[in-house]
């Protein structure tokens, strides 16, 4: 049986990374846990101040286990528990769309969902791209958006994931009043709105519970009127008719050292690029002497910072990497943990797996 001694508390930074393929399978958790490896949380869709242990092969524990009162929510896209509120605001929304249907990345950004279009089977993953750890000199307001795909035994995103109600998608959700007489779009009857009223008088408006007005003569409503145009789709079935294919794409999870950074807890420590000095290189690659190698590699004894960054050493995937982290601009050599290499496109400088490298944007 599983413990919440499986949950290790990581310190005051998000420090490690994830991959699209992940992000898929926690933003659209199965009812259990196959393909989870030991050890991986999944969500408790029933509250989202739980979640539940996957035990191997399989096996998923057989009660949910709370975050507790340091955090917020369990926040799915790092697989553990988090301190920040405002990531908890579309986990925790209910998953019916409405409140939890953001269209935009915050500011400042932070690695969350958001509605991608009209297209429930899509979303977008906003996130800041990361640096070479330990450092955070990089500009914290960069932001990234990646469109991704619901997989297609969860082909809808309601706003926090992807599920299997189609009612749940954003598109579907009818929308807030503003103000009495206001005219809202009805996301399943193109031909029809819904008038907003303040139907108990105590100030609160609301659709009325009549139900849709139809427009006149077949027309259809274009957001504020009822037009002529008797040719519409519904809201609720855009792009929503044929589920999107799965989309695999390697990610590397930002690293941010500042002091506002939330605090994650997950049973799966998501590690961060590891730095060698020249020497751990040089023991790696043959010969380090020339401008580059008899490998194509660039040798750093001959090699000028461009900018602060990451680049790529070698012009195909290999686990070794160039940082220029310093204020003098001296390049020195980092290296990729794991089954990582460093990307060679430098639209897309970062440590994937090597198994989806190369990766071109």
């Amino acid at each position: 049986v599983a413990s919440c001694a499986c949950v290790m508390p990581m310190g005051n930074e998000f420090t490690g990374r994830a991959y699209i393929d992940h992000w898929l399978r926690v933003f659209a958790p199965p009812d259990d846990c196959d393909g989870a490896t030991a050890g991986e949380l999944v969500p408790n869709k029933a509250d989202c101040h739980n979640f539940y242990v996957c035990l191997g092969d399989g096996e998923i524990s057989p009660t949910s286990f709370p975050c507790g009162d340091d955090y917020e929510c369990f926040y799915p896209a790092v697989g553990g528990c988090t301190t920040d509120a405002t990531e908890c605001e579309a986990v925790c929304a209910g998953g019916g769309g409405g409140e939890g249907c953001a269209t935009e990345c915050p500011d400042p950004v932070t690695v969350t969902t958001i509605v991608a279009s009209s297209d429930c089977t899509k979303f977008k993953l906003c996130f800041a791209p990361p640096s070479a750890a330990p450092y955070s000199w990089y500009d914290q307001s960069t932001r990234g958006e990646v469109e991704i795909s619901c997989p297609s035994d969860t082909p809808f995103f309601n706003g926090a994931e992807c599920g299997t109600d189609k009612a749940a998608c954003c598109s579907c959700q009818i929308g807030t009043c503003v103000y009495e007489t206001e005219r809202l779009p009805d996301p399943n009857d193109c031909h029809s709105y819904l008038q907003c009223v303040d139907a108990d008088g105590d100030g609160t408006v609301d659709p009325d519970p009549v139900g849709p007005i139809p427009c006149e003569n077949g027309g259809s409503f274009d957001g504020t009127a009822c037009t002529a145009n008797t040719n519409c789709e519904n809201a609720c079935d855009a792009g929503a008719t044929t589920p999107a294919a799965t989309t695999s794409v390697p990610f590397t999870t930002p690293v941010d050292t500042t002091s506002t950074t939330p605090h994650y807890t997950t049973s799966v420590p998501l590690t961060t690029p590891a730095d060698t000095t020249s020497d751990a290189v040089t023991t790696e690659t043959a010969t380090i002497g020339t401008t580059t190698t008899f490998d194509g590699c660039i040798d750093l004894s001959h090699y000028t910072c461009p900018a602060l960054w990451h680049y790529a050493r070698c012009p195909y995937c290999d686990p070794s990497y160039i940082i220029c982290d310093s204020m003098t601009m001296e390049p020195r050599y980092g290296w990729c943990p794991d089954d990582l290499a460093f990307n060679p496109n430098p639209d897309y400088p970062y440590c994937i797996p090597s198994g989806n490298c190369p990766f071109n944007p």
